[in-house]
């Protein structure tokens, strides 16, 4: 049998911040306490010569906006409003639960302590100081940052670079000292040697043979290359000889065209050393080494009177005579004497022209020889430097490559994030859906409900439904679940609350209308046997008020719904309330309307006490 209808207060208070304290309170608040403008418990409370209390912030900003009490609305200055110290020293002395208490922590301290607890306490959220987004708990935050903070300070242990760690892949992508496979011979080399091991120690790469330059056109391994220098010995001889054999005749046919322009006119001669050693007055050991100096070919000119002709040595063989010089400028030795003609001949005056072509000529074949030695190291240069060019092409790609995966990633991520949360916010939606078209009628699946009747009894916290609405513009309620201890048993106790919704505004109050409360059957008897009460509202209680907060701190109901062991041992009764642990509770708010709508339904029970009842069709 049904019994103890009241109007019930719940164990704690749930209070959103506006101006006041926005904090969870252990016990009931008394209304002195509370905030005329922002309903909250009073931070720095004022009193005004009218009477009335308020925050000091919220009554000082409704002056400056308004000049008047936003209760009696009695002209108000801010000389008319001062400090009340009374109830201040009795609002710092409410104890509060510490604001992480759903973290772990279950301390309970007063307001004056409150704020010094907060910053000691290690239940507090925190944000990463590294700016990773992450929240974490301040006593698990040395750790978050140690082990797995994603910007972490992070130390490569190859070359000691600091990185932070969601970089980690860019850096292996170019460090240095990173270990990658030799695409030739296989072999593990670290990335900074890379391209010296391909071009002087890997033993697959191809290169030349040393004896290309001579005319060997042979490429093969550089593991292969010693064998083909033992078996091709006699074919790079063959190679060395034959460029010989080509300067060699390179300097006979120069020799030969100058013996073919001077003729037979030309004799043999001593050589320069010996006649200078012969004429000049100057001994031997001061004329100078002309073998160790630059050297230009330059003709030496002997005159000898033999029939008045003038002899000039040939530039072959032997007597091809060199002469020291210095800046390509030519030292020109003859003998002197009153009866010289060699400035008066013609004839050798001509010759001289076409052996300084010939030497011009010369220099051009020692220049040409020496532009093709630097093309030829330009060429190998620019292959080397392509090489290079190609790998490190590679490797940009390698980098851009990697960044494009991380920043795909971190894309993906997102994207399963947002799904996430359009997936917790689609079923918001559908519940606010539900809640909003069933009319008042409401069924509510309570799971786990040994474990929560007995979480119930030992912490002493209420259980709570999810909102529903009368109608679509209807009042919005919810359901409260509590276990009481009464006459030396445990009772389940039911209760509706009023809670603050979109249509208060346009709504009668406070509410008034019939509620009906009951435990549903699960059993296959017959009519079913489902536990249910009807009471009508109270317009005098407070729980039947406009909501001030979101839901209201009164709540109306059955203290004494049924006994907490008759729900699970019914077999007697034939009926089952409890099957797998499941408990479903329906609920039917019906108020008054002056338009007639959401008429109160018909109950199958001549009076309001009957023990066993049941619901019938809508």
């Amino acid at each position: 049998m049904f019994s103890g209808i009241e109007e019930d207060e719940e164990s704690t208070v749930f209070l959103s911040r506006q101006g006041g304290f926005d904090y969870e309170f252990v016990l009931p608040l008394d209304s002195k306490y509370e905030c005329g403008i922002c309903l909250l418990v009073m931070r720095s409370p004022h009193q005004t010569v009218c009477g009335h209390r308020f925050c000091r912030d919220c009554i000082f900003s409704c002056i400056n906006s308004r000049s008047t009490c936003p209760i009696d609305n009695q002209f108000l200055s801010v000389h008319d409003v001062f400090p009340d110290a009374c109830i201040e020293r009795e609002v710092l002395e409410l104890l509060v639960l510490c604001p992480g208490h759903s973290h772990g922590c279950k301390r309970r301290v007063t307001l004056r302590n409150l704020q010094p607890h907060i910053q000691a306490c290690n239940y507090q959220v925190v944000l990463c100081p590294n700016q990773c987004a992450s929240t974490v708990l301040c006593g698990e935050l040395q750790q978050h940052l140690m082990e797995t903070c994603a910007l972490r300070p992070t130390k490569c242990q190859l070359c000691s670079a600091m990185y932070t760690l969601d970089k980690e892949q860019l850096h292996r992508a170019v460090c240095g000292d990173v270990k990658v496979n030799c695409e030739s011979c296989g072999e593990m080399v670290r990335r900074s040697q890379h391209t010296t091991h391909l071009t002087t120690q890997c033993p697959e790469a191809v290169i030349s043979c040393h004896y290309a330059e001579l005319g060997c056109s042979k490429k093969l391994k550089r593991s292969c290359m010693e064998e083909h220098m033992n078996q091709d010995t006699q074919l790079h001889m063959q190679l060395m000889s034959s460029e010989y054999k080509k300067i060699k005749t390179f300097f006979s046919d120069l020799n030969r065209t100058v013996g073919l322009i001077h003729g037979s006119s030309f004799s043999r001669q001593p050589s320069l050393r010996s006649q200078l050693s012969a004429s000049s007055p100057i001994p031997e050991e001061h004329i100078p080494d002309f073998n160790n100096s630059p050297i230009v070919p330059v003709p030496y000119h002997d005159r000898y009177k033999d029939g008045g002709a003038v002899n000039v040595r040939p530039l072959v063989g032997e007597d091809y005579n060199y002469c020291a010089a210095e800046g390509a400028t030519a030292v020109a030795v003859s003998d002197q004497g009153d009866d010289c003609q060699y400035k008066n001949d013609p004839h050798s005056r001509l010759d001289i022209r076409k052996r300084e072509g010939i030497a011009a000529e010369a220099q051009n074949y020692q220049q040409m020889l020496s532009n093709l030695n630097a093309d030829a190291f330009n060429f190998s240069s620019n292959k080397l430097s392509s090489n290079e060019r190609i790998l490190r092409e590679v490797s940009d790609k390698t980098v851009d490559l990697g960044q494009r995966l991380l920043e795909m990633s971190i894309v993906t991520d997102n994207l399963a994030k947002q799904v996430d949360d359009l997936k917790v916010t689609l079923n918001e939606e559908l519940c606010n859906f539900s809640a909003r078209s069933c009319n008042g009628d409401f069924i509510w699946k309570v799971g786990n409900f040994s474990a929560l009747c007995t979480n119930i009894k030992s912490q002493k916290v209420s259980h709570y439904s999810p909102a529903f609405y009368t109608s679509q513009y209807g009042y919005r309620c919810c359901l409260r679940l509590d276990v009481k201890w009464r006459d030396s048993q445990y009772f389940l106790s039911l209760y509706m609350l009023l809670m603050k919704g979109d249509n208060d505004d346009i709504l009668d109050w406070p509410f008034q209308g019939r509620i009906t409360l009951g435990v549903l059957d699960f059993s296959n008897s017959c009519p079913k046997k489902h536990l249910v009460d009807t009471v009508d509202s109270n317009p005098q209680l407070q729980a039947f008020q406009r909501p001030t907060g979101p839901r209201n701190d009164k709540s109306f109901g059955f203290t004494k719904f049924h006994p907490l062991d008759a729900l699970h041992n019914t077999a007697d009764e034939g009926a089952e309330y409890v099957r797998g642990d499941v408990l479903f509770v329906r609920a039917r708010v019906q108020p008054t309307s002056n338009f007639g709508d959401n008429a109160p339904i018909s109950l199958e029970d001549d009076n309001n006490n009957s023990s066993v009842e049941s619901f019938t069709a809508n």
